[in-house]
């Protein structure tokens, strides 16, 4: 297992050729309900098992150390609505030497037909409340490490937690994280999934990401990949470019209503028809002024 700076990675493996079926859902949340949160999915990257948001009709957004180099292919393969998809990713360039830029982007050969998540582009603060998602284990890890995690029952889980510390935002890239720390708290196989502006009910609130699922100690304290800051923002919109995709949120805006049938027709005869008022009352007062001689 590996472990930086005290922080324990959150993905799940397929151990010794067994795979549990039920892999490891976050601590503290709720169980999401059907359809609360169609963009969340479980993925597949060699022996990795971890969770991803798809964030267009063709891209799926996950943690770097989630895919597994198989030669010059890093692959991911997931199910959405009884479909099978294989995406094609990349890790962000500079995840190789900072560990702290823990994203990937992944291409999929066909549309994936599921209302999206979009990247937000507005920073978070001290003591907001983030929504932490996530497909892994529920038992948090005792502090003195006596304890394994567990509590695995495959189900999507999501809770809020707040932010206790900001993450570095210099010409050089800096520190990515930010910190969240609260009886919520991701767990093993949480890695990869969206950390989002706060979400009351899934069904109406709009599923901004603010952060991707990176690594944390298994208790209280969890650390998130900042999706709004330049060193992803920038190398996610030449990615999307050099791909010819959208990503939501960075190339396109997936949260506006489209604008409703022929509503600048009706509204060109709303205008139309104030104007004909007026001039009828125009035409009124002038007949008012005339007097029979």
């Amino acid at each position: 297992m590996k472990v930086y700076f005290g922080f324990l990675l959150l993905m799940a493996w397929t151990v010794f050729g067994y795979e549990n079926p039920h892999q490891p859902t976050l601590i503290g949340g709720q169980i999401a309900q059907k359809d609360d949160f169609p963009e969340l999915i479980y993925i597949s990257s060699g022996r990795s098992r971890c969770s991803a948001a798809i964030v267009s009709s063709r891209v799926i957004l996950t943690a770097a150390h989630c895919i597994e180099n198989e030669g010059e292919i890093f692959p991911a393969d997931f199910v959405v609505n009884q479909q099978a998809f294989r995406a094609k990713c990349t890790h962000h360039p500079d995840y190789a030497s900072k560990y702290s830029f823990d994203f990937a982007l992944c291409k999929t050969k066909k549309d994936i037909d599921v209302k999206p998540a979009s990247i937000g582009s507005e920073p978070v603060s001290i003591g907001q409340q983030i929504t932490l998602t996530g497909f892994g284990c529920t038992q948090p890890r005792r502090p003195d490490g006596s304890q394994d995690p567990g509590g695995n029952d495959g189900k999507l889980r999501y809770g809020l937690s707040p932010v206790v510390r900001l993450p570095e935002n210099s010409p050089a890239g800096g520190y990515q994280y930010f910190y969240t720390e609260s009886n919520t708290a991701l767990c093993f196989g949480d890695s990869g999934s969206a950390a989002m502006e706060k979400i009351l009910n899934p069904k109406t609130d709009p599923h901004i990401i603010v952060g991707t699922n990176s690594r944390g100690n298994i208790r209280t304290l969890s650390l998130l990949s900042s999706t709004f800051l330049p060193g992803f923002q920038n190398w996610g919109k030449a990615w999307a470019i050099a791909n010819q995709v959208d990503i939501c949120g960075l190339t396109k805006d997936c949260e506006s209503k489209p604008e409703p049938k022929c509503s600048r027709e009706k509204q060109k005869i709303k205008e139309w028809q104030k104007r004909l008022e007026q001039c009828q009352q125009s035409n009124a007062e002038t007949t008012d002024d005339i007097i029979e001689l």
